[in-house]
């Protein structure tokens, strides 16, 4: 709980307490973007469905240190879902890892298969 609290303060997602103690209230995908952006303007995003943000980390000073450590603890999982493929013979590669803020309701997610 306390790490998921600290992503959510890092990406300036609310649902934390503040500095002050006061629980600053969640973000919708748009206010998180341009808080993200007013931190740190170099940052690229955009919305490919409805309710959802995708943001690229990569380089930037602020929002990078914490996208690596989520992307440490989670990758473990990644790969251990993919462990039969890669037995397989199959080839499993992680290109990029992206911050997705999804607003309520928003559209399903499609999953893309390169193979079918």
């Amino acid at each position: 709980p306390e790490d998921v609290a600290s992503m959510r303060a890092a990406f300036g997602l609310g649902g934390v307490a503040g500095n002050d103690g006061k629980v600053i209230p969640a973000r919708r995908a748009a206010e998180a973007g341009m808080w993200i952006q007013q931190n740190d303007p170099n940052v690229s995003m955009g919305r490919y469905t409805v309710g959802r943000l995708h943001i690229l980390l990569r380089g930037s000073q602020e929002f990078e240190p914490p996208g690596v450590a989520a992307h440490a603890a989670l990758s473990p999982l990644v790969h251990t879902h993919f462990k039969v493929p890669e037995e397989a013979g199959g080839r499993v590669f992680l290109s990029e890892v992206q911050l997705i803020i999804t607003d309520p309701f928003a559209d399903i997610q499609f999953w893309h298969l390169d193979c079918v």
